[in-house]
């Protein structure tokens, strides 16, 4: 970095550049946060462009990141430009990082790839409906082409005419979104003990409701405790009564009846 006669030059804007790859990772990335902490202590104290000539060195002793960095000091705007460049070991480290398994090599790359690709196609099927049940309550996945199974064509006689019927079957899924409501009801001990741990409970949701909800109680947090029961609930019902719901919305399907009676036992 050249400081000649711009060394008490104002620097108002300092701009980190890094590889274009990495632009696209989370905030929350390893490389993206390591970088980001280095640099708002790296820039801590800097008004000038002579106190820039530090910015060098603000990655050293990272994980993901060369010890140099470039900077260039632009005296007209007032702004200095840092250009940090990333391990080259890093990459599979940090691909392996945000795909969620290991990805070592070029191979494990590919049938990541290939894996994912496979994934996505199968989602697209359901994307629509998925949506469609969050919003409405209820989304269903139609037919493509390659579910079809075509049966052989067979005439038929209407009268005086003939004609020929053309049968085909396919799966379509339907996702009904069902409202689960669960709760717990944990013994906190004496009287005293429990009204003074359901004080506490109450404080905390009135000033954090997120933390209050992590509290541990009995080796156990208040949300996980909450998240069992509705656990419960979903996985309850029985195979008979999921069989039942089954053939009970194929025959409305098929047979397009509108009226629909339900005798919960």
């Amino acid at each position: 970095m050249a400081t000649e006669n711009i060394g008490g030059s104002p620097v108002k804007c300092i701009e980190v550049d890094i590889p274009g790859w990495v632009q696209s990772l989370p905030v929350e990335s390893s490389a993206v946060a390591e970088l980001i902490n280095c640099v708002r202590r790296g820039v801590e104290g800097i008004t000038c462009a002579e106190d820039c000539k530090n910015l060098s060195s603000v990655t050293e002793g990272c994980e993901n990141w060369q010890d140099e960095c470039d900077v260039e000091v632009f005296p007209e705007e007032s702004k200095a430009v840092v250009t940090a460049h990333i391990k080259g070991d890093a990459f599979y480290r940090l691909l392996s990082e945000t795909a969620g398994e290991e990805i070592a090599d070029e191979c494990s790359l590919m049938r990541f790839v290939v894996s994912a690709s496979a994934a996505r196609r199968d989602y697209e099927k359901v994307k629509d409906a998925l949506d469609c049940a969050r919003v409405t309550g209820y989304g269903i996945v139609r037919p493509s082409d390659e579910d079809l199974s075509l049966e052989k064509p067979s005439s038929f006689r209407q009268g005086t005419n003939v004609g020929v019927k053309l049968k085909a079957n396919a799966p379509a899924y339907h996702i009904i979104k069902v409202d689960v409501s669960g709760e717990v009801s944990p013994i906190m001990g004496s009287a005293a003990q429990g009204e003074g741990m359901v004080g506490e409970i109450m404080k905390g949701f009135e000033s954090d409701p997120d933390g209050m909800w992590n509290t541990n109680f009995f080796g156990k947090t208040l949300k996980d405790m909450v998240q069992e029961g509705l656990s419960g609930k979903v996985s309850g019902m029985a195979d008979d009564t999921r069989s039942k719901l089954r053939k009970a919305i194929t025959k409305i399907v098929n047979e397009g009846r509108g009226g629909v009676i339900c005798i919960l036992l």
